[in-house]
């Protein structure tokens, strides 16, 4: 069988989209392997060396640490992707490597990488680059890094064998900008893996009922991800003082979860008075399922930006469903699964009132409540289960290797 190598600086040791698709990979008799920076972005921990773990080789590519989004940031991308292929193993030869962007530079050295071993390179495209920095107001449409990632973006997509795009009306952006042919573009989502969420689920019940204990008389809505400025917790912050306005006290918001919003959110809660909004701090993904169990509701909130036309793809979207609670969505995106299945209830971003009032809908029909959940949770099993995502992974690699599966 193949040997698979991945290219992600930030991916995460048993967890997360590689892990949870190089695992199912392995199972399957392939070999993979997984390069990542030391440094970890979520933690700041360092990891050193080689690891392997549930048969998957975990090489950890020694980089600087640093703070917040500055330059210390971009020097730990360049230090990734200059010192990767000097840390695979001697004599190491991958069939495919996948390249997979948050930050393009990884692009560069999953090619050069495939071309010294003469194997087909794979772009994932995770991130849009770069619109996403243009349309988050980081870097201007006509400024030299713009043009600087138009030139990554636009050789990435030009030397590798097969594009892999998150989002799922990704193509449509980039056959448009760069001529791509569409047939070298597969959408392959974030997804969960519903066995090993059910498994930690019931695992780490008990402790998840202790963490959760102040709170046992209160409706509880929880959010679990980044708390950064892509993630519009602003809106969700504001729909907690709606509902405090509205004397509906038994609504309470626990946020897992870190990211560098999260002082100015503290300090901000703090000057209105709320006394609604409660930070649990980062959570290992190992508990994350009992959480969301012990709890009533998730919410999520995006940006109101042109970008989300080509789609979205949140990772924690795929575990709220999992976990069979109804959904608050407040976003705009051409996909929006919470209001296509019936998952629960969406409104337009950024609009807090409308955020409340829907938090407020479904605490006060239960029976509601109970079938979203149900509609959420079928949809994650039928269409975003991690076996489901790499059967269309499989397929990819065996399109670019010549031997595609029927």
């Amino acid at each position: 069988m193949p040997e698979i190598l991945i290219i992600n600086h930030y991916a995460s040791l048993g967890s997360g989209r590689h892990s949870q698709l190089a695992r199912e990979m392995v199972r399957r008799g392939y070999g993979v392997t997984i390069a990542a920076a030391s440094f970890q972005h979520k933690t700041s921990a360092q990891r050193t060396g080689v690891v392997v773990s549930e048969g998957i080789n975990y090489i950890f590519v020694p980089t600087c640490s640093y703070r917040g989004n500055g330059p210390g940031r971009v020097t730990n991308m360049l230090q990734f992707t200059a010192r990767v292929k000097g840390c695979l193993p001697k004599g190491y030869k991958p069939d495919i490597v996948i390249g997979s962007s948050v930050h393009p530079f990884a692009w560069l050295a999953a090619e050069s990488i495939a071309r010294k071993a003469g194997a087909p390179f794979i772009a994932e495209v995770r991130d849009l680059w770069p619109q996403t920095l243009i349309d988050m107001g980081v870097i201007g449409e006509k400024s030299i890094q713009s043009w600087f990632f138009c030139r990554l973006e636009k050789r990435a997509y030009k030397k590798s064998k097969h594009i892999i795009s998150l989002a799922p009306a990704g193509d449509i952006y980039i056959c448009k900008r760069y001529g791509t042919n569409p047939d070298k573009i597969t959408h392959i989502s974030n997804g969960v893996d519903i066995k090993e969420f059910d498994c930690f689920a019931q695992e780490n019940a008990g402790k998840a009922a202790e963490i959760l204990k102040p709170y046992n008389n209160k409706y509880i809505v929880a959010y679990a991800g980044a708390m950064g400025k892509p993630n519009q917790m602003d809106t969700i912050i504001g729909a907690a003082r709606e509902i405090a306005a509205e004397g509906a006290d038994r609504v309470c918001f626990l946020l897992f979860g870190q990211g560098t919003e999260v002082e100015r959110l503290k300090s901000e809660i703090a000057d209105m008075g709320l006394d609604n909004v409660h930070f649990m701090g980062q959570q290992p993904y190992s508990l994350i399922p009992a959480l969301l169990r012990g709890c009533h509701l998730n919410i999520v909130a995006m940006k109101n930006i042109d970008l989300y036309q080509y789609g979205i793809s949140l990772n924690k979207l795929y575990v709220y469903l999992a976990s069979g609670n109804p959904i608050v969505f407040s976003g705009k995106a051409s996909n929006d699964l919470v209001r296509d299945a019936g998952a629960g209830i969406s409104v337009e971003p950024e609009d807090s009132k409308a955020t409340a009032k829907a938090i407020l809908k479904i605490m006060a029909d239960q029976a509601m409540a109970q079938e979203m959940g149900r509609r959420g949770r079928r949809l994650a099993e039928e269409s975003y289960d991690i076996p489901i995502l790499t059967n269309k992974l499989e397929n990819v690699i065996a399109r670019c290797l010549g031997n595609e599966i029927n």
